[in-house]
């Protein structure tokens, strides 16, 4: 029988919320039943972490980066066909995106990360942090690329219409059979 750790977390964190509390309080400790308290909420906290978007309690405040997770899943998992309506979607006019804004795209394609710096799409393409900005500024306007903060600042990931534009742009002037 396996025991998943989550549940030994709750298990343990539900014991000292409530029984270690009571004792102290029972013998007087109002200082160490507040810290068992403290202890055994946020081991419940932890141990429950999937199903919260935010918390914030006692100076402690946490938030899911939804936007991102969502971004891997896009990327990861192939969209449905039958979603796909090939009459209504409209064929990106290839001619009218920068060549930089090209450049910065196929970056964002890399198959090593879903999430990119400016430095390291800049480095990647060998064009300057403005020049990079500037694309990714376009991009994003244009539905193509969105943003989010990292741990280091803002990171850059290409929406599913991006991912559209560059398959579009890798088979630009391939001649149809």
């Amino acid at each position: 029988m396996k025991i998943e750790s989550n549940k030994v977390l709750e298990m343990v964190s539900a014991f000292v919320l409530l029984g270690v509390s009571i004792y102290f309080g029972y013998n007087s400790k109002p200082a160490e039943m507040g810290l068992t308290i403290a202890a055994g909420f946020l081991g419940l906290v932890f141990a429950n972490l999937d199903k919260f978007k935010s918390f914030k309690a006692a100076g402690v405040e946490a938030q899911l980066r939804e936007e991102q997770i969502k971004a891997v899943l896009e990327k990861e998992i192939e969209s449905p066909t039958d979603l796909f309506d090939e009459t209504e979607s409209q064929v990106p006019n290839v001619s009218l995106v920068p060549d930089n804004a090209k450049s910065v795209l196929e970056s964002l394609q890399s198959h090593e990360y879903t999430w990119r710096y400016v430095s390291g799409i800049s480095k990647e393409t060998s064009l300057t942090r403005v020049q990079v900005k500037e694309s990714l500024q376009w991009l994003s306007e244009h539905g193509y690329a969105k943003k989010s903060l990292g741990k280091n600042g803002e990171i850059w990931a290409s929406t599913q219409e991006g991912r559209y534009l560059y398959a579009v742009i890798c088979f630009d002037g391939v001649p149809v059979a």
